[in-house]
Formats: structure tokens, sequence, C-alpha cells
């Protein structure tokens, strides 16, 4: 049982990225890059708050929240910047092989980036309570009684992950690229409101509702922005 619970969690944290990764990803090399780049810049990000909570430990949890947060997003647009700068070089140079995400449809590239964030996200935060469900027997928290540490760790890991897909989808499609003040404080805000929801009282129940109601606002504005980057002609493939 443990083997299955283990397998179990792990497939519901992170079946949408080894998803992505096997139809969309691993068939483009800029996109391993950009996934693996991204990857890297979110974990120096979530270091320095390490550091600076450990520098600067604080009563309340919510200031490191909005730092966490504010890092985060740091280092998925400064992901953006390098691989545009990137590309820039390379099309002067005369190498074209490389796509710009100004010049070509910036989807997959923006799927690259969530999923290099979101994957890390898991294995940094949840990695070793989802590791420890292929041990004997299982653990639950005194104020969610229905749901293991396991599987709720698995499910925050999921909704996550998705908030991080879809907020790289939001950065790289229009946010950046148009330098929107307005979208930059909205990925802010929904990034908070999706971590700030493991914080909020009565249990599990109204934590997951709250991660499941920053995931809907999330997706709801990827899928605008999206949508209406797409039916640009210079953005459409």
């Amino acid at each position: 049982m443990g083997i299955l619970s283990f397998a179990g969690c792990f497939a519901v944290a992170l079946s949408p990225a080894a998803t992505l990764y096997a139809m969309v990803i691993r068939h483009e090399p800029q996109l391993i890059i950009v996934m693996v780049g991204s990857a890297f810049l979110w974990l120096c990000a979530i270091s320095l708050v390490a550091l600076g909570w450990a520098l600067l430990p604080l009563a309340s949890p919510s200031p490191l929240l909005a730092a966490a947060a504010a890092a985060q997003e740091a280092s998925r647009w400064l992901g953006h910047a390098l691989y545009t700068r990137l590309a820039g070089g390379l099309s002067r140079a005369g190498l074209h092989a490389v796509p710009s995400p100004r010049r070509a449809a910036p989807l997959p590239l923006a799927v690259a980036s969530g999923v290099g964030v979101g994957a890390m996200h898991v294995l940094v935060l949840h990695a070793d309570v989802l590791r420890r469900a292929r041990l004997p027997g299982a653990l639950y928290e005194p104020s969610c009684t229905h749901l293991s540490a396991f599987s709720l760790a698995a499910l925050r890991s999921l909704g996550m992950l998705l908030t991080n897909l879809l907020l790289s989808l939001i950065g790289w499609v229009a946010a950046f690229p148009n330098r929107s003040r307005r979208l930059l404080g909205a990925m802010l805000l929904l990034h908070c409101l999706a971590a700030g929801a493991a914080l909020l009282p009565g249990g599990c129940v109204p934590s997951l509702a709250g991660l499941l109601a920053a995931v809907a606002l999330t997706a709801g504005l990827a899928a605008h922005v999206t949508l209406a980057a797409v039916a640009r002609p210079e953005l459409k493939s």
C-alpha cells in the first residue's frame, strides 16, 4: 500500500507537468532550455527568500508569503528577459534556430517556463512529504482527519503547479512583452492568493477551496490574455 500511495500522490502532483513535457517540450531543444532555466531561476529566488527568513525571522508568515511571491514572479520575468535577449542576439548574428517570443507564438515557451517552475516548486516544497507516502501507515493533521497529509500535499502541489503554468502563460504571452503593470500586479496578487490559501483557518477544506478559487481566477485571466494574443496575426502559429 505504501508504494501505491507514493505512486498515486506523485501522479496527482506531477502528471500535468509530465504530460506537457512528453507532448510539447521534449521535441524542441529550446523549450527544454527554457524549462531548465526557469526552474533554476525559481530555485535561486526561493533560496534567497529562505536565506532572508533565516536571517530575519518574522512573527507572521504574511510578509514572507508576499516576499516569496514577489521573488518568484521576478524570477519568472527574468527568465523571459534573458531568453528574449538571447534570441535577439542570435538573430542579429544570423542564427534563427531560436525563435523570439516577440516574433513567434510564445505559447510553447510559456508552457516550458510554467512546467519548469511548477515542477521545481513541487519537488522543493512537497517532495519530502510525498516521499514519505511510500512508508507504512498514514499521517493525518488534527484539522483534516479525512485526508492524509500525503494526499493533501499532492492536491496542494497540483494546485500550485497549475497556478505556475497559468501565470507563465499570462506573463510570456502578454504581461512581459507588453510591460503591462496591471497584469504584473494581477500575477502577483493571484500568486499570493494561491500560496496564502494554505494559511486559511478551518482545516484542509477552506484551504483547498481557496486554492481552487485562485486556480480558477488565474485560469480565467490566462484564457482571456491567451485568446487575445492568438487573435493577433503576428502571434499566430
